[in-house]
């Protein structure tokens, strides 16, 4: 899920410095550029070397790639990134092009929001929401002050039960984590001290009863992997 976040925040990223790059060479009027086999690439229009209005890109095939509108003398920029079949595939503002206010990411064959991300100038502050696909059923919900995960961890089944709850400080995790099935019994319960497993940690069966435990009073470990909800195949997000 992530990777597919992370692809689409690069491609946002080289659209804003392609043109922003051009700002040092004093362009000015009607722009266009153009791909190595001479199809057009961007067309857009400078005043005095700052983009001003809308600078559309396209994919090699003539699809629009991207549409990015310009104000305030080139510091603000409004970008809609499109996938080839056409769908919207996100929507967000660039300030100083970093990115700034809310931020949403749709998924190409259902064209349904997958994730939902609040930025200050380049920091993602708030609330971040990632969803099931097609769904309004939130799969993760975490909380960002200044760049880093800071508050409540919460994952969730696609019914909508809880499945994680933890707690992130400075980014790592830090205190009480549980794991649970889906009738809201725990799975597991166990706790982190910046970001290392520490204590009992134990593990329980569909019925209640605890079948084991690890005890990491006195070792250190790294966080062991849990249950993710994009891990279950009929829920499989386009990441």
């Amino acid at each position: 899920m992530m990777k597919k976040i992370f692809c689409v925040a690069l491609i946002l990223f080289s659209l804003i410095n392609l043109v922003s790059g051009q700002e040092s060479s004093e362009k000015n009027g009607p722009w266009q550029n153009m791909y190595a086999n001479g199809k057009l690439k961007t067309t857009g229009q400078f005043q005095h070397g700052i983009p001003i209005g809308e600078f559309t890109h396209y994919y090699e095939d003539g699809k629009k790639r991207a549409s990015v509108v310009f104000s305030n003398n080139g510091r603000i920029a409004q970008s809609t990134t499109y996938y080839p079949t056409g769908n919207v595939m996100a929507v967000g503002k660039y300030i100083d092009q970093q990115k700034d206010s809310t931020w949403l990411y749709y998924a190409d064959s259902t064209d349904k929001l997958l994730s939902k991300e609040h930025y200050i100038l380049g920091n993602l502050e708030g609330e971040s929401l990632t969803y099931y696909p097609g769904t309004t059923q939130a799969a993760e919900i975490v909380i960002y002050k200044k760049g880093k995960k800071q508050g409540p961890l919460l994952k969730y089944f696609p019914d909508g039960s809880l499945m994680t709850r933890g707690t992130y400080f400075n980014d790592l995790l830090e205190g009480e984590f549980f794991l649970y099935y889906p009738d809201g019994k725990p799975q597991l319960i166990g706790a982190y001290s910046k970001g290392e497993q520490i204590g009992d940690w134990k593990y329980f069966d569909e019925e209640g009863n605890e079948m084991s435990y690890d005890d990491f009073v006195n070792q250190s470990s790294k966080p062991i992997e849990v249950a993710d909800p994009d891990q279950d195949p009929k829920n499989k997000q386009p990441f």
